[in-house]
């Protein structure tokens, strides 16, 4: 049905999403300890950070949404700051309430099971109600990204293709982006966990990290191509974006060949 559809659509499924969380924050707040807030381990932080890219890895929804803002730079921007800052109070909230109720010891477990931190909350709380509104959040936040992330894959392969795009999308496009992660899904049913961790730790690093840094820094210190708009930090921050994304696919290497794990205890290795 094209981006207004998929953008309708996504509200009312982003309104039941807020919705359950809410709910799911009310039923379970009650219940989070002030002493498992304070458990600290830096050695168990290091490995959110792939998580922590795909979380906020958006960035391939960019063209889409300039194209959709008409190229309005500045609603554009502020879709970006608003949508992080949000996603954020959000995160935020549930990271309180999973690690104020649950302990780093059965999360961990629950890792390892390929479990979400949803149901590792429910099988601490048991509580019914609980439980429908992780799921029902599970659901719905996992349905919200997979309707915009295939909206931007349809776009990237209509550019990559060469294909015009009206108001509706192309229904082959649109087959060639569900098809595969339908039959995976299928296929292997845990790949998901183990996807997320692929994709924040090589994939999103390379994609959002490296490349963007590689291409503008040949652009405009190679090339000397000035643009309308420039993002400013200079050379600094591109250094500093260039380093974090490399530390990121380098520790998720490691991690991937056995050489650090997530133990028990916290960083084996």
């Amino acid at each position: 049905g094209g981006t207004r559809q998929v953008d309708l659509w996504n509200r009312v499924l982003m309104a039941c999403k807020i919705t359950f969380f809410f709910a799911l924050i009310l039923v379970g707040a009650r219940f989070i300890q002030p002493k498992l807030l304070a458990y600290t381990n830096p050695s168990l932080a290091v490995f959110s950070l792939p998580i922590l890219v795909i979380s906020f890895g958006f960035h391939n929804m960019i063209p889409t949404l300039t194209s959709y803002m008409q190229g309005d730079l500045k609603k554009v921007r502020m879709a970006i700051f608003v949508g992080s800052l949000f996603s954020f109070f959000i995160y935020l909230l549930w990271q309180v309430l999973v690690l104020g109720t649950v302990s780093v010891e059965a999360l961990i477990a629950s890792f390892h099971l390929g479990q979400e931190g949803s149901q590792a909350l429910v099988n601490i709380i048991k509580s019914p109600w609980l439980s429908l509104f992780a799921q029902g959040l599970a659901f719905f936040a996992i349905l919200t990204s997979f309707l915009a992330q295939s909206l931007s894959l349809v776009h990237f392969l209509a550019d990559g293709f060469k294909l015009s795009s009206g108001r509706r999308e192309n229904p082959l496009l649109c087959l060639l982006v569900l098809i595969p992660p339908l039959i995976l899904a299928f296929a292997c049913p845990r790949i998901f966990f183990q996807a997320l961790n692929f994709a924040g730790g090589f994939c999103a690093v390379l994609l959002f990290g490296v490349l963007p840094v590689l291409i503008l820094w040949v652009g405009r210190y190679r090339k000397a191509i000035v643009a309308p708009y420039v993002v400013p930090g200079g050379k600094p921050l591109l250094c500093l974006v260039f380093g974090f994304a490399c530390f990121i696919f380098i520790f998720q290497l490691l991690s991937t060949l056995g050489l650090i794990s997530l133990g028990k205890e916290g960083l084996n290795g």
